[in-house]
């Protein structure tokens, strides 16, 4: 897990769900400043010891939350701790976080787990 992140959040996201944070993002920082930061946490992962740090995703919230939130919290003037980036994270991945939810509460009786693949991305 990563401090700051939710569980849902951190369960759902991934790089190639970063597409649907941009429009959330964007209207809170130009891209001139918000998209070089998110391209150096990715690139900066090359260069670590990745055992020590995880997989890129969980790399990547604990970069941005360290980064970009204290960033977006100055920028919308609130305080320092404010949960800003976990909850553009979780409005802008609501659809996937709702599909997940809804998929942890089917009980699914044996003979149907071999359909659960279907389901779940």
């Amino acid at each position: 897990m990563v401090e700051g992140i939710s569980h849902e959040v951190y369960y759902v996201f991934s790089q190639a769900r970063l597409n649907l944070v941009w429009p959330e993002l964007d209207r809170v920082l130009p891209l001139n400043i918000s998209r070089p930061i998110v391209k150096q946490i990715w690139e900066s992962y090359d260069q670590i010891d990745r055992e020590k740090q995880g997989a890129p995703s969980t790399y990547f919230l604990r970069e941005s939350q360290r980064i970009l939130n204290p960033l977006l919290n100055q920028k919308l003037g609130r305080p320092a701790d404010h949960p800003t980036w976990n909850n553009l994270l979780a409005y802008a991945l609501r659809e996937h976080i709702s599909k997940q939810m809804y998929l942890k509460r089917i009980d699914l009786t044996d003979q149907d787990k071999r359909f659960k693949t279907f389901f779940v991305e």
